[in-house]
Protein backbone atom coordinates (compact mmCIF):
# COMPACT_ATOMS: atom_id res chain seq x y z
CA UNK A 1 0.00 0.00 0.00
CA UNK A 2 1.44 3.57 -0.84
CA UNK A 3 2.86 5.15 2.18
CA UNK A 4 0.38 8.11 1.88
CA UNK A 5 -3.00 6.44 1.60
CA UNK A 6 -4.76 4.89 4.84
CA UNK A 7 -8.13 2.82 5.21
CA UNK A 8 -11.87 4.42 6.15
CA UNK A 9 -14.01 2.62 8.20
CA UNK A 10 -16.40 0.90 6.07
CA UNK A 11 -15.19 1.13 3.11
CA UNK A 12 -12.56 -0.33 0.73
CA UNK A 13 -8.55 0.73 0.93
CA UNK A 14 -7.87 3.70 -1.48
CA UNK A 15 -4.73 5.27 -2.88
CA UNK A 16 -4.09 8.76 -3.02
CA UNK A 17 -1.35 10.66 -5.69
CA UNK A 18 0.06 13.38 -4.68
CA UNK A 19 -0.65 17.16 -6.10
CA UNK A 20 -0.08 20.73 -5.95
CA UNK A 21 -2.78 22.30 -5.32
CA UNK A 22 -2.07 25.47 -5.87
CA UNK A 23 -1.26 24.92 -9.44
CA UNK A 24 -4.29 22.59 -10.09
CA UNK A 25 -6.77 24.22 -7.87
CA UNK A 26 -9.00 26.09 -10.41
CA UNK A 27 -8.54 22.84 -12.69
CA UNK A 28 -8.84 21.11 -9.63
CA UNK A 29 -12.24 22.71 -8.13
CA UNK A 30 -13.60 22.44 -12.31
CA UNK A 31 -12.60 18.57 -12.63
CA UNK A 32 -14.61 17.70 -9.27
CA UNK A 33 -17.39 19.72 -9.92
CA UNK A 34 -17.85 17.54 -13.54
CA UNK A 35 -17.34 14.47 -11.40
CA UNK A 36 -19.95 15.27 -8.75
CA UNK A 37 -22.13 16.06 -11.79
CA UNK A 38 -21.31 12.72 -14.09
CA UNK A 39 -21.31 10.34 -10.98
CA UNK A 40 -25.42 11.75 -10.44
CA UNK A 41 -24.63 13.53 -7.11
CA UNK A 42 -22.07 10.69 -5.45
CA UNK A 43 -18.78 13.31 -3.60
CA UNK A 44 -15.99 12.75 -2.71
CA UNK A 45 -13.43 14.98 -0.81
CA UNK A 46 -9.49 15.22 -1.60
CA UNK A 47 -7.72 16.38 0.96
CA UNK A 48 -4.38 15.75 2.54
CA UNK A 49 -3.03 13.92 -0.41
CA UNK A 50 -6.67 11.54 -0.25
CA UNK A 51 -9.70 11.06 -2.48
CA UNK A 52 -12.79 9.80 -0.40
CA UNK A 53 -16.18 9.02 -1.19
CA UNK A 54 -19.64 9.76 0.47
CA UNK A 55 -20.72 6.41 2.41
CA UNK A 56 -22.43 4.02 0.97
CA UNK A 57 -20.25 4.51 -2.48
CA UNK A 58 -16.86 3.11 -3.27
CA UNK A 59 -13.91 4.57 -5.02
CA UNK A 60 -13.12 2.88 -8.57
CA UNK A 61 -10.17 4.35 -10.14
CA UNK A 62 -11.16 7.95 -9.82
CA UNK A 63 -14.66 7.83 -9.47
CA UNK A 64 -17.45 6.81 -6.26
CA UNK A 65 -19.45 4.31 -7.29
CA UNK A 66 -22.59 2.32 -5.92
CA UNK A 67 -21.12 -0.26 -4.45
CA UNK A 68 -22.60 -4.06 -5.98
CA UNK A 69 -26.09 -5.49 -5.02
CA UNK A 70 -26.18 -9.02 -3.51
CA UNK A 71 -29.90 -9.71 -3.47
CA UNK A 72 -30.83 -13.57 -1.27
CA UNK A 73 -31.95 -16.48 -3.20
CA UNK A 74 -35.19 -17.86 -3.04
CA UNK A 75 -35.99 -20.71 -0.30
CA UNK A 76 -39.04 -23.04 -0.46
CA UNK A 77 -39.82 -24.87 2.90
CA UNK A 78 -41.18 -28.37 2.25
CA UNK A 79 -43.07 -30.15 5.13
CA UNK A 80 -43.72 -33.61 5.36
CA UNK A 81 -47.07 -34.99 7.87
CA UNK A 82 -47.47 -38.28 7.69
CA UNK A 83 -50.75 -39.79 9.17
CA UNK A 84 -50.47 -43.50 10.56
CA UNK A 85 -48.30 -46.24 9.85
CA UNK A 86 -45.30 -47.16 10.03
CA UNK A 87 -43.55 -44.32 7.65
CA UNK A 88 -41.10 -41.67 8.84
CA UNK A 89 -41.08 -38.09 6.91
CA UNK A 90 -37.66 -39.48 5.78
CA UNK A 91 -38.61 -42.01 3.97
CA UNK A 92 -40.85 -39.89 1.39
CA UNK A 93 -39.15 -37.59 -1.47
CA UNK A 94 -39.99 -35.17 -3.65
CA UNK A 95 -38.45 -32.39 -6.03
CA UNK A 96 -39.38 -28.65 -7.57
CA UNK A 97 -41.44 -28.62 -11.00
CA UNK A 98 -41.50 -25.50 -13.13
CA UNK A 99 -44.07 -26.34 -16.25
CA UNK A 100 -43.80 -30.17 -15.46
CA UNK A 101 -40.23 -29.59 -15.68
CA UNK A 102 -37.88 -30.45 -12.94
CA UNK A 103 -35.47 -27.63 -11.68
CA UNK A 104 -34.43 -29.52 -8.80
CA UNK A 105 -32.82 -32.66 -7.91
CA UNK A 106 -34.57 -34.91 -5.23
CA UNK A 107 -34.69 -34.53 -1.45
CA UNK A 108 -35.92 -35.63 1.57
CA UNK A 109 -36.46 -34.19 4.76
CA UNK A 110 -33.76 -35.19 7.19
CA UNK A 111 -33.39 -38.32 9.34
CA UNK A 112 -35.45 -37.31 12.83
CA UNK A 113 -36.91 -34.24 10.78
CA UNK A 114 -40.13 -33.51 8.89
CA UNK A 115 -39.03 -30.78 6.23
CA UNK A 116 -36.64 -29.80 3.76
CA UNK A 117 -35.48 -26.51 1.89
CA UNK A 118 -35.20 -26.30 -1.70
CA UNK A 119 -32.76 -23.20 -2.84
CA UNK A 120 -34.14 -21.39 -6.09
CA UNK A 121 -32.30 -18.40 -8.04
CA UNK A 122 -35.05 -17.11 -9.56
CA UNK A 123 -38.94 -16.36 -9.50
CA UNK A 124 -41.41 -18.52 -10.39
CA UNK A 125 -44.14 -20.04 -9.79
CA UNK A 126 -43.68 -23.56 -8.95
CA UNK A 127 -44.82 -27.25 -8.39
CA UNK A 128 -43.36 -29.82 -5.38
CA UNK A 129 -43.90 -33.50 -6.87
CA UNK A 130 -43.15 -36.33 -4.47
CA UNK A 131 -41.02 -38.95 -6.03
CA UNK A 132 -40.50 -41.58 -3.39
CA UNK A 133 -43.47 -42.47 -1.49
CA UNK A 134 -44.24 -45.74 0.22
CA UNK A 135 -47.30 -48.54 -0.04
CA UNK A 136 -50.64 -48.13 1.31
CA UNK A 137 -49.92 -44.07 1.88
CA UNK A 138 -51.95 -41.66 -0.26
CA UNK A 139 -50.11 -38.23 -1.26
CA UNK A 140 -51.82 -35.29 -1.05
CA UNK A 141 -49.60 -32.14 -2.39
CA UNK A 142 -52.33 -29.79 -3.08
CA UNK A 143 -51.04 -27.26 -0.77
CA UNK A 144 -47.62 -27.41 -2.61
CA UNK A 145 -49.24 -26.99 -6.36
CA UNK A 146 -48.60 -23.57 -8.19
CA UNK A 147 -46.61 -21.84 -5.21
CA UNK A 148 -44.82 -18.48 -6.28
CA UNK A 149 -41.55 -18.16 -5.46
CA UNK A 150 -39.45 -15.16 -5.22
CA UNK A 151 -35.24 -14.52 -4.51
CA UNK A 152 -34.81 -13.16 -0.98
CA UNK A 153 -38.19 -14.75 0.22
CA UNK A 154 -38.95 -17.55 2.12
CA UNK A 155 -41.89 -19.57 1.11
CA UNK A 156 -44.00 -22.70 2.86
CA UNK A 157 -45.62 -25.37 1.67
CA UNK A 158 -47.08 -29.01 3.16
CA UNK A 159 -47.24 -32.07 1.09
CA UNK A 160 -49.60 -34.92 3.49
CA UNK A 161 -49.57 -38.73 3.12
CA UNK A 162 -51.97 -40.95 4.99
CA UNK A 163 -51.95 -44.46 5.62
CA UNK A 164 -54.71 -46.19 4.44
CA UNK A 165 -54.67 -49.98 5.78
CA UNK A 166 -54.98 -53.31 3.31
CA UNK A 167 -58.10 -54.94 2.80
CA UNK A 168 -58.04 -58.08 4.94
CA UNK A 169 -57.27 -61.39 2.84
CA UNK A 170 -60.26 -62.85 1.65
CA UNK A 171 -61.66 -65.67 3.92
CA UNK A 172 -60.83 -68.99 2.57
CA UNK A 173 -63.75 -71.10 0.67
CA UNK A 174 -66.10 -72.70 3.22
CA UNK A 175 -65.77 -76.11 3.35
CA UNK A 176 -68.00 -78.33 1.43
CA UNK A 177 -70.64 -79.59 4.10
CA UNK A 178 -73.70 -82.22 2.82
CA UNK A 179 -77.05 -82.24 5.21
CA UNK A 180 -80.05 -84.35 6.15
CA UNK A 181 -82.83 -82.16 8.05
CA UNK A 182 -85.51 -83.54 9.17
CA UNK A 183 -88.55 -81.55 9.78
CA UNK A 184 -91.90 -81.55 12.10
CA UNK A 185 -95.24 -80.46 11.26
CA UNK A 186 -98.85 -81.51 13.06
CA UNK A 187 -102.21 -80.14 12.89
CA UNK A 188 -102.96 -79.60 15.78
CA UNK A 189 -100.08 -78.28 17.49
CA UNK A 190 -100.77 -79.76 20.57
CA UNK A 191 -97.03 -80.34 21.12
CA UNK A 192 -97.05 -84.53 20.31
CA UNK A 193 -93.55 -86.08 20.08
CA UNK A 194 -92.89 -87.82 16.76
CA UNK A 195 -89.89 -90.06 17.00
CA UNK A 196 -87.79 -90.51 13.98
CA UNK A 197 -85.06 -92.58 13.03
CA UNK A 198 -82.34 -91.78 10.18
CA UNK A 199 -79.60 -93.39 8.29
CA UNK A 200 -77.40 -90.46 9.45
CA UNK A 201 -79.21 -91.08 13.86
CA UNK A 202 -82.20 -90.84 15.47
CA UNK A 203 -84.36 -87.86 16.24
CA UNK A 204 -87.48 -86.77 18.82
CA UNK A 205 -89.84 -83.54 17.28
CA UNK A 206 -92.86 -81.77 17.89
CA UNK A 207 -94.54 -79.36 15.93
CA UNK A 208 -92.29 -76.61 14.41
CA UNK A 209 -88.85 -78.51 15.51
CA UNK A 210 -86.16 -79.60 13.27
CA UNK A 211 -83.00 -81.80 13.48
CA UNK A 212 -79.81 -81.32 11.27
CA UNK A 213 -77.26 -84.12 10.85
CA UNK A 214 -74.24 -83.58 8.75
CA UNK A 215 -73.89 -86.88 6.56
CA UNK A 216 -71.70 -88.17 3.65
CA UNK A 217 -73.01 -87.83 0.38
CA UNK A 218 -75.05 -90.85 -1.07
CA UNK A 219 -78.04 -92.66 0.12
CA UNK A 220 -80.37 -91.55 3.14
CA UNK A 221 -83.08 -92.70 4.31
CA UNK A 222 -85.69 -91.21 7.47
CA UNK A 223 -88.39 -93.03 9.03
CA UNK A 224 -91.27 -91.67 11.14
CA UNK A 225 -92.60 -93.78 14.16
CA UNK A 226 -96.51 -92.38 14.52
CA UNK A 227 -98.10 -92.06 17.88
CA UNK A 228 -101.19 -93.64 18.28
CA UNK A 229 -104.48 -91.18 17.00
CA UNK A 230 -102.42 -89.87 13.95
CA UNK A 231 -101.52 -90.13 10.66
CA UNK A 232 -98.58 -89.57 7.65
CA UNK A 233 -100.41 -86.48 5.45
CA UNK A 234 -97.35 -85.94 3.69
CA UNK A 235 -93.56 -85.43 3.30
CA UNK A 236 -91.61 -83.76 0.79
CA UNK A 237 -87.79 -83.16 0.65
CA UNK A 238 -86.82 -79.28 -0.51
CA UNK A 239 -90.57 -79.18 -1.65
CA UNK A 240 -90.75 -82.07 -3.97
CA UNK A 241 -92.29 -85.05 -3.30
CA UNK A 242 -89.55 -87.90 -2.66
CA UNK A 243 -92.23 -90.73 -2.96
CA UNK A 244 -93.33 -92.99 0.45
CA UNK A 245 -90.82 -96.13 0.47
CA UNK A 246 -93.54 -98.11 2.93
CA UNK A 247 -96.09 -96.48 5.69
CA UNK A 248 -93.69 -93.25 7.19
CA UNK A 249 -90.22 -94.05 4.95
CA UNK A 250 -88.75 -92.14 2.73
CA UNK A 251 -85.96 -92.38 0.45
CA UNK A 252 -83.15 -89.42 -0.82
CA UNK A 253 -80.06 -89.02 -2.50
CA UNK A 254 -78.05 -86.40 -1.37
CA UNK A 255 -74.66 -85.07 -3.80
CA UNK A 256 -71.93 -83.38 -2.28
CA UNK A 257 -72.39 -79.94 -0.90
CA UNK A 258 -76.36 -80.38 -1.30
CA UNK A 259 -78.42 -79.41 1.96
CA UNK A 260 -81.82 -81.20 1.90
CA UNK A 261 -84.83 -80.45 4.51
CA UNK A 262 -87.32 -83.23 4.44
CA UNK A 263 -90.58 -82.04 5.92
CA UNK A 264 -93.72 -84.93 7.74
CA UNK A 265 -97.02 -83.38 7.91
CA UNK A 266 -99.27 -85.42 10.59
CA UNK A 267 -102.56 -84.89 11.55
CA UNK A 268 -104.50 -86.07 13.98
CA UNK A 269 -107.03 -88.75 13.18
CA UNK A 270 -110.41 -87.79 14.40
CA UNK A 271 -111.98 -89.48 17.06
CA UNK A 272 -115.32 -91.09 16.60
CA UNK A 273 -118.06 -89.27 17.17
CA UNK A 274 -119.53 -89.65 20.81
CA UNK A 275 -122.65 -91.60 21.04
CA UNK A 276 -125.51 -89.49 21.18
CA UNK A 277 -126.82 -88.67 24.90
CA UNK A 278 -128.80 -91.40 26.40
CA UNK A 279 -132.88 -90.02 26.43
CA UNK A 280 -134.10 -88.87 29.97
CA UNK A 281 -136.51 -91.10 30.94
CA UNK A 282 -139.25 -91.34 33.46
CA UNK A 283 -141.68 -94.03 34.89
CA UNK A 284 -144.60 -93.72 36.83
CA UNK A 285 -146.33 -96.74 38.57
CA UNK A 286 -149.75 -96.18 40.21
CA UNK A 287 -150.52 -98.49 43.34
CA UNK A 288 -154.83 -99.30 44.23
CA UNK A 289 -154.11 -100.62 48.00
CA UNK A 290 -150.72 -101.20 47.38
CA UNK A 291 -151.41 -103.32 44.31
CA UNK A 292 -150.06 -102.74 41.29
CA UNK A 293 -153.30 -103.09 39.20
CA UNK A 294 -153.79 -103.39 34.91
CA UNK A 295 -157.35 -102.15 34.56
CA UNK A 296 -159.10 -104.36 31.59
CA UNK A 297 -157.39 -107.69 32.64
CA UNK A 298 -160.15 -108.52 34.70
CA UNK A 299 -157.96 -108.56 37.93
CA UNK A 300 -159.02 -105.31 39.89
CA UNK A 301 -159.07 -105.76 43.87
CA UNK A 302 -162.22 -105.85 45.26
CA UNK A 303 -163.17 -103.29 47.89
CA UNK A 304 -166.08 -102.07 50.16
CA UNK A 305 -168.07 -98.83 49.55
CA UNK A 306 -167.47 -96.08 51.86
CA UNK A 307 -163.72 -97.21 53.24
CA UNK A 308 -160.97 -95.41 52.53
CA UNK A 309 -158.77 -96.30 49.29
CA UNK A 310 -155.28 -95.35 49.44
CA UNK A 311 -153.39 -94.51 45.60
CA UNK A 312 -149.74 -94.96 45.68
CA UNK A 313 -147.77 -92.81 42.77
CA UNK A 314 -144.28 -94.18 42.26
CA UNK A 315 -141.92 -91.95 39.82
CA UNK A 316 -138.69 -92.97 39.14
CA UNK A 317 -136.29 -90.95 36.91
CA UNK A 318 -134.90 -94.06 34.49
CA UNK A 319 -132.66 -91.83 32.18
CA UNK A 320 -128.97 -90.35 32.42
CA UNK A 321 -130.04 -86.72 33.15
CA UNK A 322 -131.81 -85.52 36.46
CA UNK A 323 -135.37 -84.23 36.16
CA UNK A 324 -137.20 -81.41 37.98
CA UNK A 325 -140.20 -79.59 37.74
CA UNK A 326 -142.29 -83.20 38.17
CA UNK A 327 -145.75 -83.22 38.23
CA UNK A 328 -148.15 -85.97 38.52
CA UNK A 329 -151.81 -85.69 37.47
CA UNK A 330 -154.68 -87.85 37.88
CA UNK A 331 -157.82 -88.31 35.84
CA UNK A 332 -160.31 -89.09 38.89
CA UNK A 333 -161.44 -91.77 36.67
CA UNK A 334 -163.05 -89.21 33.85
CA UNK A 335 -160.53 -88.84 31.42
CA UNK A 336 -162.69 -86.86 29.22
CA UNK A 337 -163.29 -84.37 31.94
CA UNK A 338 -160.34 -82.40 32.84
CA UNK A 339 -162.48 -80.01 35.35
CA UNK A 340 -162.10 -82.52 38.30
CA UNK A 341 -158.01 -84.08 37.49
CA UNK A 342 -155.99 -83.43 40.86
CA UNK A 343 -152.79 -82.71 40.96
CA UNK A 344 -150.80 -85.65 43.25
CA UNK A 345 -147.32 -84.34 43.55
CA UNK A 346 -145.82 -81.27 42.13
CA UNK A 347 -142.31 -79.87 41.57
CA UNK A 348 -140.25 -82.58 42.74
CA UNK A 349 -136.50 -83.53 41.33
CA UNK A 350 -134.98 -86.78 40.58
CA UNK A 351 -131.04 -87.73 39.79
CA UNK A 352 -131.21 -90.41 37.65
CA UNK A 353 -131.97 -93.78 39.21
CA UNK A 354 -133.68 -91.74 41.99
CA UNK A 355 -137.38 -92.83 42.89
CA UNK A 356 -140.33 -90.66 44.80
CA UNK A 357 -143.40 -92.09 46.52
CA UNK A 358 -146.71 -89.95 47.28
CA UNK A 359 -150.10 -91.70 48.94
CA UNK A 360 -153.13 -89.79 48.00
CA UNK A 361 -156.37 -90.99 49.77
CA UNK A 362 -160.34 -91.04 48.40
CA UNK A 363 -163.78 -93.11 49.11
CA UNK A 364 -164.22 -96.53 47.73
CA UNK A 365 -167.58 -96.03 45.43
CA UNK A 366 -169.54 -98.74 43.95
CA UNK A 367 -168.82 -100.23 40.76
CA UNK A 368 -165.46 -100.45 38.84
CA UNK A 369 -163.33 -97.68 39.11
CA UNK A 370 -160.18 -96.61 36.35
CA UNK A 371 -158.66 -93.62 36.84
CA UNK A 372 -155.33 -92.85 34.88
CA UNK A 373 -152.20 -90.87 36.34
CA UNK A 374 -149.96 -88.27 34.18
CA UNK A 375 -145.81 -87.76 35.49
CA UNK A 376 -144.27 -84.91 33.53
CA UNK A 377 -140.88 -83.38 34.16
CA UNK A 378 -138.57 -80.77 32.76
CA UNK A 379 -134.91 -81.97 30.96
CA UNK A 380 -132.37 -79.61 31.55
CA UNK A 381 -131.99 -77.10 28.21
CA UNK A 382 -128.24 -78.75 27.85
CA UNK A 383 -129.41 -82.12 27.18
CA UNK A 384 -132.85 -80.61 25.63
CA UNK A 385 -131.06 -79.17 22.73
CA UNK A 386 -129.88 -82.61 21.43
CA UNK A 387 -133.33 -83.94 21.14
CA UNK A 388 -135.96 -83.85 19.17
CA UNK A 389 -137.83 -81.11 19.45
CA UNK A 390 -141.54 -82.71 19.15
CA UNK A 391 -140.20 -84.94 22.02
CA UNK A 392 -138.75 -82.82 24.73
CA UNK A 393 -140.16 -80.05 25.65
CA UNK A 394 -140.74 -77.76 28.45
CA UNK A 395 -142.41 -80.22 29.68
CA UNK A 396 -142.72 -83.23 27.36
CA UNK A 397 -141.69 -86.30 29.39
CA UNK A 398 -144.72 -88.56 30.28
CA UNK A 399 -145.49 -91.62 31.88
CA UNK A 400 -149.17 -92.48 32.65
CA UNK A 401 -150.22 -95.51 34.56
CA UNK A 402 -154.04 -96.77 34.83
CA UNK A 403 -155.07 -98.23 38.29
CA UNK A 404 -158.79 -98.92 39.71
CA UNK A 405 -161.06 -101.24 42.23
CA UNK A 406 -164.23 -102.95 41.92
CA UNK A 407 -165.97 -101.58 44.30
CA UNK A 408 -168.18 -104.17 46.09
CA UNK A 409 -170.83 -102.82 48.90
CA UNK A 410 -170.73 -103.90 52.90
CA UNK A 411 -172.08 -106.60 54.43
CA UNK A 412 -174.92 -104.87 55.80
CA UNK A 413 -175.67 -103.32 52.21
CA UNK A 414 -179.27 -104.59 52.03
CA UNK A 415 -180.21 -102.47 54.84
CA UNK A 416 -179.31 -99.38 53.33
CA UNK A 417 -180.39 -100.10 49.62
CA UNK A 418 -179.66 -97.84 47.08
CA UNK A 419 -180.29 -94.33 48.78
CA UNK A 420 -176.97 -95.69 50.58
CA UNK A 421 -175.31 -96.77 47.63
CA UNK A 422 -175.84 -93.10 45.98
CA UNK A 423 -175.13 -91.35 49.60
CA UNK A 424 -171.23 -93.03 49.19
CA UNK A 425 -171.36 -91.87 45.76
CA UNK A 426 -172.19 -88.06 46.49
CA UNK A 427 -169.70 -88.05 49.32
CA UNK A 428 -167.20 -89.53 46.99
CA UNK A 429 -167.70 -86.55 44.28
CA UNK A 430 -167.75 -84.44 47.24
CA UNK A 431 -164.66 -85.64 48.00
CA UNK A 432 -162.71 -84.85 45.11
CA UNK A 433 -164.50 -82.18 43.55
CA UNK A 434 -164.79 -79.94 46.64
CA UNK A 435 -162.54 -77.22 47.50
CA UNK A 436 -161.12 -77.45 50.80
CA UNK A 437 -157.40 -77.57 51.79
CA UNK A 438 -154.74 -80.17 50.92
CA UNK A 439 -152.26 -81.71 53.43
CA UNK A 440 -148.56 -81.94 54.04
CA UNK A 441 -147.21 -85.37 53.90
CA UNK A 442 -143.41 -86.79 54.05
CA UNK A 443 -143.02 -88.88 50.47
CA UNK A 444 -141.21 -92.16 50.43
CA UNK A 445 -137.54 -91.63 48.62
CA UNK A 446 -135.95 -94.75 47.64
CA UNK A 447 -132.66 -93.01 48.45
CA UNK A 448 -133.16 -93.29 51.89
CA UNK A 449 -134.18 -89.45 52.53
CA UNK A 450 -137.33 -88.66 53.69
CA UNK A 451 -138.82 -85.19 51.33
CA UNK A 452 -142.07 -83.09 52.22
CA UNK A 453 -144.21 -83.12 49.17
CA UNK A 454 -147.26 -80.63 49.38
CA UNK A 455 -150.49 -82.88 48.31
CA UNK A 456 -153.53 -80.85 47.12
CA UNK A 457 -156.35 -84.12 47.60
CA UNK A 458 -158.71 -82.08 45.87
CA UNK A 459 -156.90 -79.70 43.91
CA UNK A 460 -159.43 -78.82 40.45
CA UNK A 461 -156.60 -79.50 37.27
CA UNK A 462 -157.29 -77.15 34.57
CA UNK A 463 -157.04 -78.31 31.18
CA UNK A 464 -152.87 -79.16 30.38
CA UNK A 465 -151.57 -76.24 28.16
CA UNK A 466 -148.81 -76.39 25.97
CA UNK A 467 -145.66 -75.17 26.56
CA UNK A 468 -145.36 -73.51 23.19
CA UNK A 469 -147.92 -71.87 20.56
CA UNK A 470 -148.60 -73.96 18.35
CA UNK A 471 -146.66 -77.14 19.67
CA UNK A 472 -147.43 -80.40 19.11
CA UNK A 473 -150.01 -82.48 21.93
CA UNK A 474 -147.89 -83.70 24.83
CA UNK A 475 -146.25 -87.45 23.41
CA UNK A 476 -146.43 -90.14 26.02
CA UNK A 477 -142.62 -92.23 26.63
CA UNK A 478 -143.67 -95.70 26.19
Amino acid sequence: MHAGSRCLKGFDTVTTVPVRLTRLLPIGLIVLALLLLADGGVSRTAHAGKTECSPPNVLVGQFCVPPPTTTPPAQLIVTKVVVGGPALPSDFAFLVTVGGAAVTGQQSPPVGLDSTTFVLGFNAVVTVEETVTQPNYTVDNSNCVNVIVALGLVTRCTVTNTYVPPPPPPPPPPPVITTFTIAKQASPADGTPFAFSTSAGGANLRDGEQQTFTVAPGAHFAREVLPVGWELASASCNGADPGLLTGAEIAVTITAGEQITCTFHNTEIPPPPPPPAPPPALDLVKLTNGLDVTPGDGDLPELVVGEDVVWTYRVTNTGQVSLFSILVVDDAGTPEDQQDDFVALRDATLAPGESIEVDVKGLVIAGQYVNTATASGEVPTAVTASLPFDLFRLRALLSTDASGYMGLPPPRGAARGAAGDADLAAQHRHRWRGRFPGHVRLARHTGGARRPVRILLVERRAPVAQPLLGAPPLVAMP
